[in-house]
């Protein structure tokens, strides 16, 4: 659209026009407004060196407004407190890039965990460095006195990812998802609406990567309910019991595990859905009648052996076509939904807290 632009302004009471047109492709609309000269609130016996020529528009211009320095730096020093309002208004907007950004990011590697359970790597090597480009340049308008607990954030948060990795508490895919959310998002974004819990956890206020996990853990939490229910329709539907067979002397709460995380499934089906992980083991032992342990954590490394294992044994006749199995939970699904929560709602464990504890 055609933009007015001064021709001559040797006063330093008026900013050139230019230099309005820079700050308003560079900071956005809003502050535009703020930046803007009204010209027509003008007296009347305006000098003629102040009055406006012929509107030229700005693609007339040989380079872009913005990239002269020169007046922009003219703009900071007569208009100091306009130009601080236009700072706020950047630092609004990149926080809420920073969240879009990374609820799309999430949303893609959801919707690729769930068809294929794996994420490409070429996802967070993308996300990482784009996440500290944006957060640097938030703290650069802000000041750097975030960035010892921005260092603290990520260090805690990637220590407490690759410790849950290793000890098969989820996948790589959903460590690296949370070590990227430490670099995105640090810290919640206080520009954004206040949530439903009306206020941040202290823990989101300064670690919110490990708010958004505490809500994902209570979603996948969730999902226990269901596999219990699934599991007392299939008892009362076939009449078959849950541990009938050859099991060791197994535990009350292993059994109930197994009952909370699996269900009865076919060998067959873990030969073709190799995210499905078996949740119990055979000896192979043809001495004695097979023996079966039943596994409360599935085992990744291993996992084809356990599979053949069971197969062979199901070929021979020694155990029933159904086992004890689990699926590999797509968690990055409960992650973005725990991001969702967090940013709407609170950190759910905090505001429990606070309907048993009201403060």
């Amino acid at each position: 659209m055609p933009v007015p632009l001064a021709a001559k302004a040797t006063t330093r009471a008026t900013i050139s026009p230019p230099s309005l047109w820079s700050l308003s492709t560079t900071y956005s609309f809003k502050a535009a407004r703020v930046f803007r000269t009204n010209v027509s609130a003008l007296p009347e016996q305006t000098p003629k060196r102040l009055q406006l020529e012929k509107p030229r528009l700005f693609c007339q211009t040989k380079k872009p407004a913005f990239l002269n320095l020169h007046k922009l730096l003219n703009t900071v020093k007569d208009k100091p407190l306009m130009f601080l309002v236009g700072l706020v208004q950047i630092e609004t907007e990149i926080e809420l890039v920073k969240t879009i950004i990374a609820l799309l990011f999430l949303l893609y590697a959801s919707l690729s965990d769930w068809k294929s359970r794996e994420v490409t790597d070429k996802l967070w090597t993308v996300m990482a460095p784009l996440g500290l480009a944006l957060t640097l340049i938030e703290m650069y308008i802000n000041g750097f006195s975030q960035l010892p607990l921005y260092g603290i954030c990520f260090g805690l948060t990637s220590t407490f990812a690759i410790a849950i990795f290793y000890a098969g508490g989820f996948g790589g895919a959903d460590a690296k998802a949370l070590m990227c959310l430490a670099l995105m998002l640090p810290f919640y974004p206080t520009t954004l609406p206040t949530p439903i819990a009306n206020e941040p956890s202290p823990i989101s206020l300064n670690f919110f990567p490990l708010s958004i996990f505490n809500n994902s853990v209570l979603l996948a939490a969730l999902t226990a309910i269901a596999m219990l229910l699934y599991n007392v329709v299939w008892r009362l539907r076939t009449g078959n019991k849950l541990f009938g067979g050859t099991y060791k002397n197994e535990s009350a709460g292993r059994k109930l595990i197994v009952i909370l995380t699996g269900y009865k499934a076919s060998v067959e089906k873990m030969k073709q859905k190799w995210h499905v992980y078996p949740l119990e083991d055979i000896e192979e032992n043809t001495a004695k009648p097979s023996e079966r342990n039943l596994l409360a954590v599935p085992k990744d490394e291993g996992r084809d052996a356990i599979v053949k294992r069971l197969d062979d044994a199901v070929k021979a006749g020694r155990i029933s076509d159904r086992v004890w199995a689990t699926p590999g939970l797509p968690f990055l699904i409960f992650m973005t939904a725990g991001l969702l929560l967090a940013l709407f709602v609170g950190d759910l464990i905090w505001v429990f807290i606070g309907i048993l504890i009201p403060r």
